[in-house]
């Protein structure tokens, strides 16, 4: 949501042109003839808008504490679509394998103590090489719906995983793990403030507030620079020093990989926060693939977070018996707003105006707290108290408009008991979606094309 203000930033448009040429150029052709949905939507998961982003938030907790607020400085937390590489996969297992079948076999051959302890060390330090290169080539991409069909089918899961790979980064197509995070610290670096000789600041996301003369001036430190070739590792502990905070960087994973087993994913979480990453969260919409993750890990519990269509979906899972009491479960958001649209032909010919479908916005009963009215029919509560659910909400923010966002802010502020993880929102505020409006044969109330998948309440 913060891409089309990272456009029309000079100083951020240069740290882009810099560090993604690629991507410049593409969204340099199209910025002036496309909306500001568009420019979302082809921002999804670069590294470059997420350092605006961050740099935004470190700002604005810098104005608060200018006005004499305590609250640490926050720095947001980061999502992450992830896609592994079977080759890597397969190698990685192959390790798993040839210790276990190694260890079944000590006590029928005859190896002295130095020569085991040998042998173990060569296995552990082969598994965490390969785990390593397993994080390091993880491809941060959404993919698109050919993508990610296939990825569900389980077939041709090397062909998909290339193609992913090759496919512009524009359109769904990804970037290395370690590269994302290199790219992403660089970005930032340069990106906030600098210190002038007279000890003032200028502003992250608007650079250039202060004083004119500047010993170091983020520009010129940009063109002596080349594009970052750091470690996962080394990329956090460059943030840590920008942000003067330990272990600054959380990150969710949507695990856009599918059929991986369980403790491959728990080496990749292990990996990454050997590298000093917080992981928030682990999230599918497939529950079975993120379900005792914890036991495979060797760095302690990982949290786990249930992602659904619609509130209908969660209904459906807890009548199934795939949700289990505590769960942290997101749905998107979109799915609770009901509209007045054009039903009939005549209505569809005659003049449509947009202005009558935003005002007609209404949250829909599930979605809100119980009373004795509704006692005959169930709502998200009812769901909530029986499992004891953490709930939050998400939307597609590239086709969603201000007035949606605004009965869905306040939906989600009055009542925060019932939506106590909170409303998902990657934009800096609701400026950027003023030119998304719904049309005739098109809704933009957030739910895009999941509406096609989520299941009704």
């Amino acid at each position: 949501g913060a891409a089309p203000f990272m456009l029309s930033n000079p100083h951020w448009i240069s740290l882009l042109r810099h560090l993604m040429p690629d991507v410049y150029v593409e969204i340099s052709r199209r910025v002036a003839i496309n909306p500001p949905s568009r420019l979302i939507h082809w921002a999804e998961n670069n590294p470059v808008v997420a350092a605006y982003g961050a740099a935004h938030a470190l700002d604005e907790s810098a104005i608060d504490s200018l006005g004499g607020s305590s609250t640490p400085a926050q720095f947001p937390n980061l999502e992450w679509d992830v896609f592994l590489d079977p080759a890597l996969v397969r190698r990685v297992q192959l390790v798993l394998d040839q210790h276990a079948e190694f260890r079944r076999q000590i006590g029928f051959q005859e190896r002295s103590k130095e020569q085991i302890e040998s042998i173990e060390a060569y296995y552990k330090q082969e598994l965490k090489e390969r785990s390593q290169e397993l994080v390091d080539k993880m491809l941060i991409a959404h993919g698109n719906a050919l993508h990610l069909g296939i990825e569900q089918i389980g077939i041709w899961k090397d062909l998909n995983y290339s193609r992913v790979k090759r496919t512009r980064r524009t359109l769904g197509g990804g970037i290395y793990a370690r590269q994302w995070m290199a790219v992403f610290a660089e970005a930032l670096k340069l990106g906030v403030c600098h210190e002038d000789e007279h000890g003032s600041t200028a502003s992250p996301s608007k650079p250039g507030v202060g004083s004119s003369k500047t010993k170091v001036s983020s520009l010129y430190a940009l063109a002596e620079t080349t594009c970052p070739e750091s470690s996962i590792e080394e990329s956090v502990q460059i943030v840590e020093e920008v942000t003067g905070s330990k272990n600054p960087v959380g990150l969710v994973l949507d695990l856009k990989s599918r059929h991986v087993p369980h403790h491959i994913w728990a080496i990749v979480v292990d990996t990454l926060r050997s590298a000093g990453v917080r992981i928030e969260g682990v999230a599918s919409f497939f529950i079975d693939e993120i379900r005792d993750l914890s036991r495979f890990s060797t760095m302690g519990p990982i949290p786990s977070m249930i992602f659904c269509h619609s509130a209908g979906d969660v209904q459906r899972a807890c009548h199934e018996g795939k949700i289990k009491r505590g769960d942290k479960v997101f749905f998107n958001a979109g799915c609770l707003l009901r509209c007045t649209t054009p039903s009939t032909w005549t209505e569809l010919i005659n003049s449509f105006d947009p202005r009558n479908v935003k005002e007609s916005y209404q949250v829909e009963y599930c979605g809100l707290p119980r009373t004795e009215a509704m006692r005959i029919r169930s709502c998200l509560q009812d769901y909530k108290e029986r499992y004891d659910l953490h709930i939050g909400v998400y939307v597609q923010e590239f086709a969603i408009d201000e007035a949606a966002v605004q009965i869905l802010v306040k939906l989600v502020n009055r009542y925060a008991s019932l939506y106590d993880l909170g409303f998902s929102w990657g934009g800096i505020n609701g400026i950027t979606i003023k030119g998304i409006a719904p049309g005739r044969f098109t809704l933009t109330d957030g739910y895009w094309n999941q509406r096609h998948i989520g299941q009704t309440w």
